[in-house]
């Protein structure tokens, strides 16, 4: 997901660590330079989960 969303490409190294890139944050217009500035949030859809049983 870094890879495909950043707006200058990271070089892959080693045990997938990232090295360099940039990326737009949606949130507040700022770039982040380097992968370890980036969060990424996991999102499911309410229903998803439940139709899942991993609510409760």
């Amino acid at each position: 997901m870094l890879i495909a969303e950043a707006i200058e490409a990271p070089t892959a190294g080693a045990g997938c660590t990232l090295t360099g890139g940039a990326w737009h944050s949606y949130s507040d217009g700022v770039i982040v330079h380097g992968a370890a500035g980036v969060d990424i949030d996991h999102m499911v859809p309410l229903a998803e989960v439940h139709d899942s049983g991993g609510y409760g």
